[in-house]
């Protein structure tokens, strides 16, 4: 049982990586919408929503590439299926919650990207240069 827990991340490195996964998961939300036909009147919001989206997904694989480099493979393994199973769950009870489409909560989670990433760069060395 020891082993196990030496292998689970930081409590609050933990808690920004899920928080930071789901906010990026109501991002795709949005996106996926976009692409089925989802279209507002201001371009810019629509160019926001979609790089919002790139970045994060960017910013994900980097996180966790960089979190192996200062860990282990192994833990960063666990850090990725830690946060895919809570994001699963995630996603089964915010669907039956809010019964489909909720634009509101793809905004807040948009947005919300930006200030959670940016509280996870301090987290790791990022390759040994910060």
């Amino acid at each position: 049982m020891a082993a196990i827990m030496e292998l689970l991340p930081k409590t609050d490195l933990g808690i920004l990586f899920v928080l930071f996964s789901t906010a990026r998961f109501e991002n795709q939300r949005w996106v996926r919408a976009r692409l089925r036909g989802l279209q507002g009147d201001n371009q810019a919001i629509g160019a926001f929503i979609d790089i919002t989206g790139g970045l994060s997904l960017f910013f994900a694989f980097a996180f966790l590439v960089a979190y192996a480099v200062d860990t282990t493979i192994l833990k960063a393994v666990v850090l990725f299926v830690l946060t895919g199973t809570i994001g699963i769950i995630y996603a089964l009870v915010s669907t039956w919650v809010f019964k489909g489409e909720s634009w509101i909560i793809w905004m807040v989670g948009t947005i919300a990207v930006w200030p959670l990433s940016l509280a996870l760069v301090p987290q790791v060395t990022w390759f040994g240069l910060f």
